[in-house]
């Protein structure tokens, strides 16, 4: 994370409001806020904001308050963009899941960024059963973590005939969408045709998770 902000355009950073959390990658997120002069933006529940006329996000969970358990203080958010709908888990885990599910919050999505790295403490089948998504994205680093994805969640994505996606086996993936349809492409099928990848994502961002909306013909 600090090496996106350390490298790439931002405007706006939405975390939640804790400061007891001592991490190592959570000091060197803030380290890179600060010294690139950016602030966080407060956000509670509920919150929606706008990127221009066709796209929204609603903020779904987050934890404002000092959480004993990093994960479940994650933001969760819905994008909704034309006929289609992105659904953000971050690390949250079961205890978040359950009280979307409890809350009507949850519905039928399009595309589902998988919690906590397709742990096993997160994507349950209550869970599942309920947003259905066509497209699933994994984000995690091969070969950091034991048993993440968790083989027996990758079943259950794909029991629920969901397209997996996972970044330590095709590399930085790209979501292109017009609002109506996906498009996904990912650096191993570049890899596999021939295209050289560089130019059009930096090395360590080769193992990213990228949305790019297509509106009136520009590229957002």
């Amino acid at each position: 994370m600090a090496d996106i902000i350390n490298n790439m355009p931002i405007g706006q950073i939405f975390m939640p409001a804790n400061k007891s959390i001592e991490d190592e990658f959570y000091d060197e997120v803030l380290s890179s806020i600060e010294n690139n002069k950016l602030g966080i933006t407060s956000i509670k529940e509920n919150d929606i904001f706008s990127l221009g006329k066709e796209i929204a996000f609603e903020v779904l969970h987050i934890d404002n308050n000092e959480p004993s358990d990093r994960n479940n203080a994650s933001i969760v958010i819905e994008l909704t963009y034309g006929e289609q709908q992105y659904l953000f888990m971050g690390d949250s885990e079961k205890a978040v899941e359950d009280k979307l599910l409890n809350s009507g919050s949850l519905e039928d999505i399009d595309v589902l960024k998988v919690g906590h790295h397709g742990s096993n403490t997160s994507t349950t089948e209550q869970f599942m059963d309920k947003v259905l998504p066509e497209i699933s994205v994994i984000s995690v680093q091969e070969g950091r973590y034991e048993d993440v994805p968790n083989e027996d969640i990758i079943k259950r994505l794909e029991s629920k005939n969901s397209l997996v996606y996972r970044t330590d086996i095709d590399g930085t993936i790209w979501l292109t969408s017009h609002g109506i349809t996906n498009n996904i492409t990912t650096i191993k099928e570049l890899n596999l045709n021939g295209a050289n990848k560089v130019g059009l994502v930096r090395t360590y961002f080769n193992s990213m998770f990228f949305l790019i909306f297509i509106i009136n013909n520009t590229i957002n």
